[in-house]
Order: structure tokens, then C-alpha cells, then sequence
């Protein structure tokens, strides 16, 4: 019958337009999606002194990692790496001033692979060398 083929076409073009209207919204939600940063924080923390990747932070937010990276870089401005070498400087600096380590203990507990890496990053990052900074700040 022509009605039933009429109405049946009318039900598919709604369903289709439904789906299509879902499918937008949710496309948009994504991209607008921001990810749980005190998840990434509390993990860096947690791992700090182990070496930590793109892919492990990019599976806290359960995103893939390219996704991740360009959220990630899209939002705060830096890069994952960046970020991570960050919080490595900000806790090598709160442990200089402490004093109750060596250098090369706060080169291993930050995660560096050696003193001489931790002692490159963190004079290129903050225009000092950790030695310097230690006799600045004690």
C-alpha cells in the first residue's frame, strides 16, 4: 500500500534525523570534553619517580594518547612531557630546600635517569643549576 510506504519512509527520515542530531551532539561533547587534570596530578605523584608516558597518563582519562596530547596541550598550553618535567622541578625544588637529601637522591626520587639529566633540565628550566639554588635557598 502507498500509505504504509509513505509512513514508513516518514519513520526512517525521523530516525535518521534523530541519529544524526545525536551522533553531532555528541561529537561536540568530545571536543569540548575536558579531562580530570587532579587524575593526571594524582598519578604523576603517585609515579614520579618512574618514568611516566603519554599513553599511561592518556589511560587515567580514557583517552587514546594522540587525543590526549592535543586536549592536553589545546588546554594547558604545554605539552604532557612538559607538565611531567614541571612537577619533577617542583618537587626537586621543595626537596632542595628541605636539605635532607643529596642531589643525586633528588635526581633518582624525581625520576631523572641521572644527576647530570636532572642537573641539565633543571638549569635550562630554571636558570639556575640545583647547586646554585640550594646555596640561594640555604
Amino acid at each position: 500500500h502507498p500509505d504504509d510506504l509513505l509512513l514508513s519512509r516518514a519513520c526512517n527520515d525521523t530516525v535518521i534525523a534523530l541519529m544524526q542530531r545525536h551522533i553531532s551532539a555528541f561529537e561536540t561533547s568530545r571536543k569540548d570534553s575536558r579531562f580530570d587534570l587532579e587524575a593526571i596530578d594524582r598519578y604523576i605523584e603517585q609515579h614520579l619517580s618512574h618514568k611516566i608516558s603519554g599513553a599511561q597518563l592518556a589511560g587515567r582519562v580514557f583517552l587514546g594518547e594522540s587525543q590526549f596530547h592535543s586536549l592536553f596541550k589545546d588546554q594547558m598550553g604545554i605539552t604532557p612531557h612538559q607538565y611531567v618535567l614541571g612537577k619533577r622541578i617542583d618537587m626537586a625544588r621543595e626537596l632542595i630546600e628541605q636539605g635532607h637529601l643529596s642531589l643525586g637522591q633528588i635526581a633518582e626520587f624525581t625520576g631523572f635517569s641521572s644527576q647530570s639529566t636532572f642537573t641539565h633540565t633543571f638549569t635550562r628550566l630554571q636558570g639556575l643549576s640545583p647547586s646554585q639554588y640550594k646555596k640561594q635557598v640555604g
